[in-house]
């Protein structure tokens, strides 16, 4: 705090056109000093901007900053549940052991009545022709689907060459998401490779199940049923006799 005492205070000062006082003159003049002194301070001590941030690059969010807009109607796709994607049927034929013919009552349409079991391979019976334990094979399928109520989910393919719908065949309505206990126990493909009456047939791009159904095959195999137990023809067999038959006609 500053103080001056000015000369002649008695008969005062003339400042700005007005007569002062001494002791008024000398407090209106430490006044306006310690104003200027406060104002220098507060220059000083204010934080100087630094300089501006680089602009951000594309794809760059920072905190703060707003969700990027989205296009109005565009969403992440989902599938519906396994369950929501079943097609109820009611079995009216046994063609062999994987093979059946059925009659649509609800859910997605199916390309074709016949329906071919993804995943197994069976011994085949094509009119009087049987491959050791096709008969068997065809009648245990006939004991466990014969006019029964279905459920046929897909795989990625519709269709196999032949026009067949390919599908996986529940005995159960399937759950949203199924677990291997739930195959074991409610799909009639993994029936058949679990009794050894099937080879798993791994056939990409449907291939689902291919993992599990080869354990299933492997716990047939240990167990010797079906075709493990020395009646039937390996994969391998059946193809060399296939061609061997092929070579036969020509």
């Amino acid at each position: 705090m500053y103080h001056f005492v000015c000369p002649g205070a008695a008969s005062g000062r003339w400042l700005g056109g007005v007569k002062f006082s001494g002791v008024a003159l000398s407090l209106a003049l430490t006044l306006i000093l310690a104003s200027i002194s406060l104002t220098s301070c507060s220059r000083s001590s204010a934080p100087k901007p630094g300089p501006p941030a680089p602009p951000p690059s594309e794809g760059e969010t920072r905190p703060g900053d707003p969700p990027p807009p989205q296009a109005p109607g565009i969403s992440e796709p989902q599938l519906p549940s396994i369950a929501a994607r079943a097609t109820k049927a009611t079995v009216t034929r046994i063609v062999d052991g994987d093979t059946i013919d059925v009659a649509y009552v609800s859910g997605p349409a199916l390309p074709d009545h016949r329906i071919r079991f993804i995943g197994t391979d069976a011994p085949e019976v094509i009119g009087n022709k049987a491959e050791p334990l096709g008969e068997e094979v065809k009648a245990y399928t006939s004991r466990k689907l014969a006019r029964k109520t279905i459920w046929l989910t897909r795989d990625v393919s519709e269709i196999d060459p032949l026009g067949r719908a390919l599908r996986y065949v529940w005995i159960v309505e399937p759950p949203a998401e199924p677990k291997e206990d739930d195959v074991r126990k409610g799909m009639f493909n993994a029936w058949l490779l679990l009794e050894g009456y099937a080879y798993a047939a791994s056939n990409p791009p449907d291939v689902l199940y291919a993992e599990v159904f080869t354990r299933f095959e492997k716990e047939a195999r240990d167990a010797k049923r079906g075709i493990w137990g020395g009646v039937g023809s390996t994969p391998a067999e059946k193809a060399e006799k296939s061609e061997a038959s092929r070579r036969s006609t020509n």
